[in-house]
């Protein structure tokens, strides 16, 4: 990556942690309030924040099974061997000299 992408990934990572926060301050605050019925503004809004958290929940989700699938997959193509033993001074090719 180089290092444009890895700016606008942090940007919009950071947007997205303010966005998360912003909304569940908000229905924090707004979670007791004068309903005016059926068409309620702030009802509708506090339904939208909490659709939108459930729907970033659902891809934090998937995005980490994912990627335990590629390792996984990585793990098996590769060998266990080579993931979680360390090489040792033999395949080093290292000399023991005093």
């Amino acid at each position: 990556m180089n290092q444009k992408t890895r700016s606008l990934a942090l940007l919009a990572a950071v947007a997205m942690v303010f966005v998360m926060v912003a909304s569940s301050l908000f229905v924090i605050h707004n979670a007791i309030h004068e309903c005016d019925g059926e068409c309620c503004q702030i009802c509708q809004q506090i339904e939208l924040c909490t659709t939108h958290s459930e729907t970033f929940a659902v891809a934090v989700i998937t995005a980490a099974f994912t990627m335990a699938m590629v390792w996984v997959s990585r793990c098996r193509a590769e060998g266990p061997e080579t993931i979680f033993v360390p090489g040792s001074l033999v395949t080093l090719k290292v000399k023991l000299s005093n």
